[in-house]
C-alpha cells in the first residue's frame, strides 16, 4: 500500500492505495484510514486511480 499521512494532535488520516485488488480495468480503490487513540477505521473514497497517476 501507498499512503499520504496528515497528522494532527492525537488524529491521523491517511490516504491509501489498494494494491492487492485491482479492478478489471487495471486500476486501485483509494481508502481512508482514519487513526485516533490507536484505533482504525477504514473508508471507501469510492475512487479508483491507476498506479502511475497516484503520486
Amino acid at each position: 500500500m501507498f499512503y499520504l499521512c496528515v497528522t494532527y494532535m492525537n488524529l491521523s488520516i491517511r490516504f491509501l492505495l489498494r494494491k492487492d485488488k485491482p479492478g478489471k480495468d487495471n486500476l486501485y480503490s483509494v481508502h481512508l484510514r482514519v487513526t485516533q487513540s490507536r484505533k482504525h477505521q477504514y473508508l471507501s473514497t469510492k475512487h479508483r486511480v491507476s498506479i502511475a497517476n497516484w503520486d
